[in-house]
């Protein structure tokens, strides 16, 4: 009698985040990175991540004191990138470790069709202003695709022109110990 190979089981479904890392050709090793950023941050805070909210809140809050380095470790990536869609998707990856459901919506109003936020898996907002002003809807994964490939290039273009070491990212690298402070100021 022929024995027949045993299966594996069912696969488990990608989450949104695995999804996502994988159609913008996210590196693992830049999300472990990106996580244990976090993990040190979260220790050296002393912050609890006891509910969705407050997980967020402590993201968005390490996202931006601690821009400097992760866009000097990230820079070449889409990870350091500027701009709303870039910190969208830190803030996405960050939360799906946590076992937090985001996605990445796209606004609506016409003035503002190239703004990314973070929505709730279920669609519902964060942020109530944001939607208030938005009027988001869930990013598809081919539209963020096509997103990262034409829109993001141009905005961070643009942003680089207008920004190119504004004084506030050199003071708070600064403060981060990151950049050492100008000595003609």
């Amino acid at each position: 009698m022929e024995r027949m190979p045993l299966r594996a089981g069912p696969e488990r479904e990608k989450s949104y985040q695995e999804a996502l890392a994988e159609t913008l050709e996210i590196s693992p090793e830049h999300i472990r990175e990106l996580v244990s950023m976090f993990k040190t941050y979260c220790a050296q805070e002393n912050l609890a991540l006891d509910d969705e909210n407050k997980t967020i809140k402590y993201i968005r809050r390490f996202l931006k004191e601690r821009k400097p380095a992760y866009k000097e470790l990230f820079k070449d990536t889409l990870l350091g990138q500027s701009g709303c869609f870039p910190a969208s998707l830190r803030a996405c990856l960050l939360a799906g470790a946590y076992n937090v459901e985001t996605h990445l919506a796209r606004s609506t109003r016409p003035l503002s069709t190239l703004h990314v936020l973070l929505m709730r898996a279920d669609g519902s907002p964060f942020e109530l202003t944001n939607f208030e002003k938005h009027e988001p809807v869930q990013m598809t994964l081919g539209q963020i695709r096509a997103y990262a490939r034409f829109a993001q290039p141009v905005l961070a273009t643009v942003d680089d022109l207008r920004h190119r070491h504004s004084p506030s990212e050199q003071a708070i690298a600064v403060r981060a110990g990151i950049m050492p402070p100008d000595p003609t100021a």
